[in-house]
């Protein structure tokens, strides 16, 4: 779009940042008059004074709705740039907090820049992974500014079974606590989710979900459109579980599973999501020292391993997440690593993340 519409002009980056970022700054800053606005921009009334100029204020004959935010940027960089050096501590620890929580995403051009960015996770990528794996992406579609009132809950639950298959079911609870009588929180949310979950997953089950009105979808005027060809190259072999009313595709190496959510102002609801891993709990490769030593003595050093990465959704405050790991009466946790610290209660082994960032744990079994 850039280059389209500058006569082929291109960039050697793209930085992008959530509004966080700049309330963060501001904070180190201190607030900055917006005289042809008649505003005074600071942390706290950042997102609610830039909505309104945006969304309702703006000169409609001018029609440019967000010069405000043109106007407003450079004042931070100026001021960021005029910071004393006893404020470099607090403006650096502001750039990696915000990169770590994923609230600013880069990519440059130039190839050897870019792999510096994919070295520190500051590129935001799908991870390529090994064992159990779920990022969940909600995008809203033409539900307002309402994204900052949705809490967002998830229980990941593994079963497995004697024979070391595993069953995950996801339930995701969203509660929208909007204002309704905010001028930006008062509208419904409609959320697209996806579920991306390890390469070759079977859905067994989704309920919860809503079936969207068709009267919400405009009818494509020209049917003689063009495939785009970088939803092509992303996604592949796309189905419709009918039953469950669930859109498949492989994407970034994952299963994604995809479905409708529509929630009102001050609406509450659950939606679960159960399938079945394409792999069981794996086991170490073993030496040949180790394989007599089992055959001696009945197998009781084999080595079961279980481990799950979850990615947050960049720009995402936060989601409450657990994870329970529910094992067999024979099996037993000999060995764990997390993030967080891991809690056990008889047969089951309980995750808890705020994922502010990303989240992993893994455990030995035997």
């Amino acid at each position: 779009f850039y280059e389209n519409s500058l006569a082929g002009t291109t960039v050697d980056g793209v930085l992008a940042l959530t509004p966080d970022v700049v309330e963060n700054l501001l904070e180190l800053t201190g607030p900055i008059k917006m005289d042809d606005y008649n505003k005074t921009i600071d942390s706290k009334n950042f997102v609610n004074e830039v909505q309104m100029a945006v969304e309702i204020e703006y000169d409609k004959k001018e029609n440019q709705p967000k010069k405000i935010i043109a106007d407003l940027m450079p004042v931070v960089l100026k001021n960021i740039f005029s910071l004393k050096l006893k404020d470099a501590p607090q403006f650096l620890q502001i750039l990696n907090n915000n990169l770590e929580h994923k609230n600013i995403l880069l990519w440059f051009k130039d190839k050897k820049m870019q792999q510096v960015v994919e070295k520190f996770g500051w590129d935001g990528k799908i991870k390529n992974t090994q064992g159990d794996y779920l990022m969940v992406i909600h995008t809203n579609i033409g539900g307002g500014k309402t994204d900052g009132v949705i809490k967002n809950q998830i229980l990941h639950q593994v079963e497995v079974d004697k024979n070391g298959n595993i069953f995950n079911t996801i339930t995701l609870t969203r509660s929208h606590q909007g204002k309704k009588n905010d001028i930006f929180e008062n509208q419904n949310n409609v959320d697209y989710i996806r579920f991306y979950v390890p390469k070759g997953s079977k859905l067994i089950s989704a309920k919860g979900f809503d079936q969207i009105p068709n009267n919400l979808f405009k009818i494509v005027a020209n049917q003689k459109l063009a495939e785009d060809t970088d939803l092509l190259r992303i996604e592949k072999n796309p189905i419709l579980d009918e039953r469950n009313n669930t859109r498949i595709t492989t994407e970034f190496n994952k299963t994604c599973f995809g479905n409708w959510l529509m929630l009102k102002p001050g609406e509450k609801k659950t939606v679960t999501l159960k399938y079945e891993l394409p792999f069981k709990i794996k086991k170490p490769k073993q030496n040949l020292l180790t394989k007599l030593i089992n055959l001696i003595i009945g197998n009781k050093l084999e080595i079961l391993r279980y481990n799950l990465i979850v990615q947050k959704q960049p720009g995402l405050a936060s989601t409450e997440f657990t994870s329970q790991l529910n094992l067999p009466l024979n099996y037993q946790i000999i060995n764990s690593q997390a993030k967080n610290k891991l809690k056990t209660d008889g047969q089951t082994l309980i995750y808890h993340d705020n994922l502010e960032t990303d989240g992993y744990y893994g455990v030995e079994i035997r």
